[in-house]
């Protein structure tokens, strides 16, 4: 332990020139600090047990080069602190911003320490700042550059975030230690990237090239997580095992450099150190690699945070719909659920009798859904006071998985201009309510269960006069998609339909359709047959259907559930049971890139944040990552392992990540894409936020 030695420093203000000089070799805070503008260490400056020291954004850390920490031969600060330093029992808060990073350097070749200016700084110039038993350390937007071991910790607990790690020898020493490092750049380190023993350290989105080795785990460092890295060209091993690490480790969805076969497992091992090499230690499990760079890594990749999370009592599968600044959705806890969009507090709850998993529809102030009840509510938007419910009789297919409400307008039709609702039921009936009244207008029975969403589209033929065509468009179990006319007059519920395209599986996927024109011309033989537009849904045998004026099946080599298609740009985007999410050329049904996760796709993908970066190519042929690009949107989907993946609509890469507690099987958006709501199976709906830009 340091004796209790008072800091010598010269005298200083916000606006002086001079830096804060720590000359003594042994140096204690004694309350707590806040260091800005340029500070210069000559020794090691001790921060004690219940003492803060906090680093304002902009601050430069110029550390003097001296033989070693003060103390005899073997002495523990001698081999903790290889050099000038800073020693934390208490607490250090490093927090930059962007543009006003924290630097912490040699002070060789800087004008503030006249003795070194005319030195070359080099790695091990400076120790490293050591963490001694402390707890709650934080550094954000810093540079480390020139020391030892950078941080060294022991029995620590500390947060290492949007940080550039790069000259020293190693850019970590961990024992220990519960920490995390996420979205940083550490690379071209004379040593270890980053190097952990006994240690539980969450790694992600980092950027970990050009060093000796990567990532060097000790011992005992199996509780690590790391994930969604990019790990390679580093001039020895990627990814090294010590020689008492005896214990298997994961590592998943990391990318492990432009290799000829990137998900061959036997390539990406030939860069990593483990029982292939030792028999004597444990195993590297490689599971998931990715095929392209995780573009959202690095101190610039963006991050998913949560704006608030809203606690249910039972599973949320049910997409939430934002409306008039509320959060609607129903859980399998029988409630039915309005929240503030703002802060994710309560406004009022409704008991539906039995679990609700639909998305509801919202119209004219009224709120829809479904129950497992069979049971079709309409609420009072504002107080959540029931205003109609409407019964669907029992069948044999009664089952979870509700379909969801849609609503739509009978234009042009004598005096049924008014907001009809179509919502299918598990007994294979597709139903069309008054949604004033919820009495029935008509039904339309398929051969089996529905669980998708109807889509509705109008348009009206001013040509020929008000006359409309509105189609109707649904799935069913039976293994069909019907196209149903439903301007059409007539009491033969069977006439409604246009025409039915049989696959070979479930529909359980909604359809998109993408519509050429919104008002057509006059004769339009192709208003009349449905095939105006595309539509674009997925069946249980596996296939992505384009059926219209292009028409085209594109095998995905799985089963598609729940997930439904997603039409932006020229691309259709649609998840499956392996994990993989499509994209897929929306006129050729061209394969354009896959992206996959860990866990089985039910939710439908979206596009959302609109205007934020995204990012650009996937790899740089050299064998680096390519420069960031900017995006209008970026696809969002979740997965049945809690994950939540955000990627560029373009390439597929990686942009940013986050992990529930369970199964996410439905993503939603708000008004114009700004918040993501994800429903869970831990309980919870998330509403989401992208940050870090």
């Amino acid at each position: 332990m340091f004796a209790i030695l008072f800091a010598f420093f010269l005298p200083f203000s916000a606006h002086a020139a001079k830096p804060l000089v720590y000359n003594n070799s042994n140096s204690t805070i004694t309350k707590n600090t806040t260091w800005s503008g340029t500070v210069v260490v000559g020794g090691v400056v001790f921060v004690p047990d219940g003492v803060t020291l906090k680093i304002a954004p902009g601050t430069t850390v110029l550390f003097k080069k001296i033989a070693a920490a003060p103390g005899n031969a073997g002495d523990e600060s001698r081999i903790l602190i290889p050099g000038s330093g800073i020693r934390v029992e208490g607490k250090i808060i490093a927090e930059g911003e962007k543009g006003k990073e924290i630097i912490f350097t040699s002070a060789a070749g800087r004008p503030a320490s006249a003795t070194e200016a005319g030195r070359p700084a080099k790695p091990g110039d400076w120790g490293c700042i050591f963490l001694d038993h402390s707890t709650g350390d934080v550094f954000y937007r810093c540079r480390f550059e020139y020391s030892a071991y950078t941080i060294h910790a022991h029995f620590s607990r500390l947060s290492v975030s949007r940080c550039v790690i790069t000259k020293n020898k190693d850019g970590s020493r961990l024992g220990v230690c519960r920490a995390s490092f996420d979205h940083c750049e550490i690379k071209g380190n004379s040593g270890k990237g980053l190097n952990f023993r006994q240690s539980k350290v969450d790694v992600t989105f980092c950027d970990i090239t050009n060093n000796r080795d990567g990532i060097f785990l000790n011992a005992k460092d199996s509780a690590c997580a790391i994930e969604h890295n990019n790990i390679y060209g580093n001039r020895g091993m990627n990814l090294r095992l010590g020689d008492f690490h005896k214990d298997d480790v994961t590592l998943a969805e990391d990318w492990w450099g432009p290799v000829d076969r990137p998900r061959d497992i036997s390539e990406i091992k030939k860069k990593v150190y483990d029982k292939s090499s030792d028999p004597a230690i444990g195993r590297a499990d490689i599971i998931f690699p990715l095929s392209r760079a995780v573009i959202g890594a690095g101190t610039d990749g963006p991050g998913i945070e949560i704006k608030w999370k809203f606690k249910a009592g039972a599973y949320v599968d049910g997409g939430a719909v934002e409306d008039n600044g509320a959060v609607y959705f129903g859980s399998w806890d029988k409630n039915f659920y309005a929240v503030r969009a703002d802060n994710g507090k309560l406004i009022w709850n409704f008991d539906a009798g039995d679990c609700v998993d639909s998305t509801p529809a919202i119209a004219g102030g009224k709120i829809y859904f479904g129950s497992w009840n069979r049971y079709i509510y309409c609420l009072n938007e504002k107080d959540g006071k029931l205003i109609w419910k409407f019964r669907m009789p029992p069948s044999n297919f009664d089952d979870h998985r509700q379909a969801s409400p849609v609503i739509g307008e009978n234009y042009g039709y004598r005096n049924l201009q008014k907001p009809v609702l179509f919502m299918g039921g598990f007994n294979g009936i597709l139903y069309a309510l008054d949604a004033s009244n919820g009495k029935e207008l008509w039904e339309f029975k398929t051969g089996g269960p529905i669980r998708s969403k109807a889509v509705y589209k109008s348009w009206v033929n001013f040509g020929i006069g008000p006359i409309g065509i509105t189609f109707l468009v649904n799935g069913s179990a039976d293994g069909n998609l019907y196209v149903l006319n439903f301007y059409r007059p007539t009491f033969d519920p069977e006439s409604r339909k246009v025409w039915q395209f049989k696959t070979g599986g479930a529909v359980y996927s909604s359809p998109s359709i993408d519509f050429k024109n919104i008002i057509k011309p006059s004769g339009c033989a192709d208003c009349e047959s449905g095939k105006a537009a595309e539509i674009y849904f997925g069946s249980q045998d596996g296939n992505l259907y384009c059926i219209g004026k292009y028409k085209w099946v594109y095998l995905t080599h799985s089963i598609i559930v729940y997930s439904s298609p997603l039409i932006y740009k020229d691309l259709v985007y649609i998840g499956d049971c392996a994990g993989t999410l499509h994209a897929v050329n929306k006129d050729t049904g061209k394969g354009v890139w896959k992206f996959t996760g860990g866990g089985v796709i039910y939710s439908s993908p979206v596009a959302a944040w609109a205007g934020r970066p995204a990012a650009g190519a996937a790899s740089n042929p050299a064998g680096g990552v390519a420069s960031k690009a900017v995006s209008g949107e970026n696809i969002l989907y979740g997965d049945n392992s809690g994950d939540v993946y955000c990627l560029n609509p373009n390439t597929g890469g990686l942009l940013a990540f986050f992990k529930a507690g369970n199964a996410v099987q439905n993503v939603t958006t708000g008004p114009g894409g700004a918040t993501v709501y994800a429903s869970s199976r831990d309980g919870y709906l998330y509403a989401l936020t992208l940050s870090g830009q």
